[in-house]
C-alpha cells in the first residue's frame, strides 16, 4: 500500500509539472529598431534669458552668436529688394508720423504702432511702404521707432527717415524723439556676401556687420514677435524660435514619419516653404504638469537648397531644450545629411 501511495504522489507531481509547463508562454523575441548612428547631435547656447542670436551652419557644424539686443533694424543686401526689418526680439515697434522734417512735439501715446509679421514677407513688414515701388525712391516718410523697454527712457524712442537707396547702400537720417540732438546720417552698405546688415541707433548710429556670409549659415535661433489675431484685440507675443536663411534654403515640416526611416526620396516628396519662420517656435512645448519645456521630437524638419541651387539635404528633429545642468535655453537637435 505504501508503494502505491508513493506511486500516486509521484504521478500527481509529474502531471502538475506538465500542467505548469504548458501554462508558461513561449519566449517572444523582441526586435529593437536599429538606431541611426550616423546622425550628428547639435547643441546651441541661447542662454536662460534667450539673449543670444545664434547662426548655425550644418555643413561644417559651426555656430556664430551675438547678443540679439544690440541691433534695431536690419537692411536687406539683396539688390532686388529694399526690405528693412525690426528687431522683434526687442519688442520694437514703428509708427509713421508724416513726411518732410523731423517733428519736435510728438505725443507717443497717440501714435499708431505697427510691427513686422513673423513670416517676413516684404509687404507684411512695418516699413514696407517707405519707398515708391514704381520709382524706387524714398517717400520721405518720418518714422518713430520704439526700441523696446530694455533701453533707457531717453533712448527708447527715435525718429528717422530713409533718405535714399541704390544698389550699393541705404542712406538713413535720424534724431531723438524731440529733434533736439543734431541729425545723424549713416550710409548702410549692401554687402553682396551678406543677407542682411544691421543698424543700432545708439551713440550716433552704428553699422553692424555681424551676420555670417549668406552661404555660410542655414538658420538662426532668435527671439521674434508672433501675433495671435484670434484674440480681441490681437495679442503680440515674444517667442524663442528660428528664422531660416531665405536666400539659401527652403524647409518642409512633417509630424507623421519616423525620423530614422526618412530617406532622400521621401524627404523630397514633402511640401517645402520659403518664409523665414517656417521652422517656427513650436518645436518645443511647455509642460505645465512638470513645469518645463519638452521637445516635440516627433516633428521632422527637412532642409534643402532653395529652388535648383546646389547643396545638401538634411533631416532634423529636436530632442531637448535643456543642458545637463537642467538650464533652459540650450536647444538640442539631431541632424543627418540625406545626399
Amino acid at each position: 500500500m505504501k508503494n502505491l501511495q508513493v506511486f500516486i504522489i509521484s504521478l500527481l507531481l509529474f502531471i502538475s509539472s506538465i500542467a505548469l509547463t504548458s501554462c508558461e508562454k513561449e519566449d517572444v523575441k523582441v526586435v529593437i529598431p536599429k538606431q541611426d548612428t550616423t546622425t550628428t547631435i547639435f547643441s546651441c547656447y541661447l542662454g536662460p534669458d534667450y539673449r543670444n542670436q545664434v547662426f548655425v551652419n550644418l555643413s561644417d557644424s559651426t555656430q556664430l552668436s551675438f547678443p540679439q539686443m544690440i541691433w534695431d533694424l536690419s537692411f536687406s543686401c539683396d539688390s532686388n529688394t529694399f526690405d528693412i526689418t525690426l528687431n522683434g526680439g526687442n519688442a520694437a515697434l514703428i509708427a509713421n508720423i508724416g513726411y518732410g522734417k523731423f517733428k519736435s512735439n510728438i505725443d507717443i501715446s497717440k501714435l499708431k504702432w505697427r510691427w513686422d509679421e513673423a513670416s517676413g514677407v516684404s509687404n507684411s513688414l512695418a516699413l514696407s511702404g517707405w519707398y515708391n515701388k514704381s520709382t524706387k525712391m524714398s517717400r520721405d516718410s518720418v518714422y518713430v521707432i520704439d526700441r523696446g523697454s530694455n533701453n533707457s527712457p531717453q533712448d527708447r524712442y527715435m525718429q528717422f527717415k530713409i533718405i535714399d537707396v541704390n544698389t550699393t547702400e541705404y542712406t538713413i537720417a535720424f534724431t531723438d524723439i524731440y529733434a533736439q540732438r543734431p541729425m545723424g546720417i549713416d550710409h548702410i552698405p549692401r554687402i553682396q556676401e551678406k543677407l542682411n546688415v544691421y543698424f543700432n541707433f545708439d551713440k550716433g548710429g552704428a553699422i553692424l556687420d555681424i551676420e555670417p556670409d549668406k552661404n555660410d549659415w542655414d538658420f538662426c535661433f532668435l527671439r521674434y514677435r508672433t501675433v495671435y489675431y484670434d484674440l480681441n484685440p490681437p495679442f503680440p507675443y515674444l517667442v524663442n524660435g528660428i528664422h531660416i536663411n531665405t536666400f539659401k534654403n527652403e524647409v518642409a515640416v512633417d509630424s507623421t514619419l519616423n525620423f530614422y526611416k526618412i530617406d532622400l526620396s521621401t524627404a523630397l516628396s514633402l511640401n517645402f516653404k520659403t518664409q523665414r519662420d517656417v521652422m517656427g517656435f513650436d518645436w518645443k512645448v511647455y509642460d505645465f504638469n512638470n513645469q518645463r519645456y519638452k521637445a516635440r521630437d516627433f516633428v521632422n524638419y527637412i532642409i534643402k537648397p532653395k529652388g535648383n541651387m546646389p547643396g545638401n539635404v538634411w533631416k532634423m528633429r529636436f530632442t531637448d531644450f535643456y543642458n545637463n545642468r537642467g538650464q533652459k535655453g540650450f536647444p538640442v537637435f539631431e541632424v543627418k545629411k540625406l545626399n
